[in-house]
Parts: structure tokens; C-alpha cells; sequence
């Protein structure tokens, strides 16, 4: 074989091997969805190749409202950097919605994807409306298990909001899931008279429920905005005190099925009282 051509072969032979090693976007074969929940669902992925590179990252990504999820636009999560399979499970989803997911996989060239998958999460068992553990389901969070539960309106009373009534407590709060709270507070500033809104919703034990609370002013706001008008006539036709106060003598209060949203009066005045739970 002559020099010229024995260099040719060696030239080829190197630059063969060189484009075989070269570094590309990790392969990603197809996600596989092992079980759907009401809030999560567990997903297996598996890189087929690396890339001949360093794999950085990988993971799923998903979405209910982008049929093409990616990292830069959607919710995502990270496993480990092998190219095993492996599961994941994807939390935090909202019950009875539909998600877009696929698995990502990222090299030192840059990030590649694996077809698009998609799947339901399951309906929650409760319902606005519904009743429920001592009440009527009001609320139902994102993750289906979780809300809130006015006491059947058997338990609706009329109350003074406190008996201090020009003393600023400066103890409760306005928003979803402060209604507790505040309860407690009210009553351990001192305001826990018999007659008073935040006692009695404190001692209520109704169908063997004993953790009620007078409810915030958010959460009132939520009675108000999702019972339905029917649902609304099984309740006294009223203005209700929430446990949220507005100044040094007044509280906010809301009006059920009237054209007023909240506002404000004297903890003196007497008004229902709805207390509420949360499951």
C-alpha cells in the first residue's frame, strides 16, 4: 500500500471516530404513566443515549394548559443523572384536570424531550354543596381533599361579636384559612363572654365535630360566592359576623344573598354566626 494511500485510511479511520463521539442532544425513549391520583400520578422515564455527553439533569415536565411543556415555561422536577429508569412522582396537581407531561434530559448541548403524554387526575369525593362530615361542603381546594364545612344552618346563631367593644385587638387576619386562628386569638385577648361569636363557634360539638371556628372574612366570602341560591335558602336569610376585625369597635361582616358584598359594624350589634371547619 503506498504513503498516500495509507494516509487516506488513517485520516478516515480518525475522523470516523471522531464523528461517531461526537457530543449530541441526550434520546429519551417513551414516558410510561404507572398510576393517576387526585393530586399526583407516578411516571417512569429511561434515557436511551447520553449523548456521548455528560448528562446534567433530567426529569418530567407538565402542564394544563400547554400541550408542549417544557422547563422554561412549565412546572418541572429533577431525578437523578443516570440514564436508568426511573420514577417519578409528579405532586401538587389539581383534582379532575387534565395535564400534558413528557421527560426532559439535559446535556452539555442543551436540553431534549420525549413525546408528549397526557392524563386526568381524579375527581375529588366531595362537592360543593355536599353534605359532609357535620355540614354542607362550601370550599374545595386544589387538591380535592381539603376545604371547608359550614355547620348546618340547625347551628346558626345569633351573637354579639365581642363584649369588650371599643378595644382594638389587633389579633386577626382576613384571608382563607385564618378563620381558626383568629378564633383563638379573640378569645385569649379576653373577649370570650358566653355571647360572644368566637365563644360559641369554639364550643360547638356538632355530629361529633368539636373543631369549629367563626371564619374570616375571606371565608365567609367563599360561603357566600359558592352555595347556590337554593342552597342559600336552607340558611337563616341574614348578615353574618366573620372573625375578622376592621377596627378598634368594629368587625367586617357579609350579607348572604343580598347585593352588598362585606362591611363593617359595631361588636355590639348582634348577627348570625356560621361556624366552619376545615377537613
Amino acid at each position: 500500500m503506498n504513503r498516500f494511500v495509507r494516509f487516506t485510511f488513517i485520516l478516515f479511520v480518525i475522523c470516523s471516530c471522531n464523528k461517531s463521539h461526537t457530543p449530541q442532544l441526550a434520546q429519551i425513549g417513551s414516558i410510561k404513566i404507572i398510576t393517576v391520583g387526585i393530586n399526583k400520578a407516578v411516571v417512569t422515564n429511561i434515557i436511551v443515549s447520553t449523548g456521548n455527553a455528560s448528562l446534567l439533569a433530567k426529569g418530567l415536565c407538565w402542564s394544563s394548559s400547554n400541550a408542549l411543556p417544557a422547563i422554561e415555561n412549565s412546572p418541572f422536577s429533577t431525578g437523578g443523572i443516570t440514564n436508568s429508569s426511573s420514577s417519578d412522582t409528579v405532586k401538587g396537581l389539581i383534582y379532575n384536570s387534565k395535564y400534558y407531561i413528557r421527560a426532559y434530559a439535559t446535556n452539555e448541548i442543551g436540553t431534549s424531550y420525549s413525546a408528549v403524554d397526557s392524563f386526568s387526575t381524579l375527581p375529588s369525593k366531595y362537592s360543593v354543596g355536599q353534605s359532609a362530615e357535620g355540614g354542607n361542603v362550601l370550599y374545595i381546594d386544589s387538591t380535592g381533599e381539603h376545604g371547608l364545612i359550614a355547620a348546618g344552618s340547625v347551628y346558626v346563631a345569633s351573637r354579639r361579636w365581642a363584649d369588650d367593644v371599643w378595644t382594638k385587638l389587633g389579633v386577626t387576619q382576613t384571608g382563607y384559612g385564618t378563620g381558626f386562628s383568629n378564633t383563638i386569638n379573640i378569645i385569649n385577648a379576653g373577649n370570650n363572654g358566653n355571647g360572644t361569636a368566637a365563644v360559641y363557634c369554639s364550643n360547638l360539638v356538632a355530629d361529633g365535630y368539636d373543631d369549629w371556628f367563626l371564619p374570616s372574612i375571606e371565608e365567609m366570602w367563599l360561603f357566600r360566592n359558592n352555595l347556590t341560591f337554593a342552597q342559600w335558602l336552607s340558611y337563616p336569610w341574614n348578615i353574618y359576623w366573620s372573625s375578622s376585625e376592621a377596627s378598634g369597635h368594629e368587625a367586617f361582616f357579609v350579607v348572604i344573598g343580598g347585593l352588598a358584598s362585606y362591611d363593617r359594624e359595631t361588636k355590639d350589634i348582634s348577627y348570625s354566626v356560621l361556624p366552619m371547619r376545615r377537613y
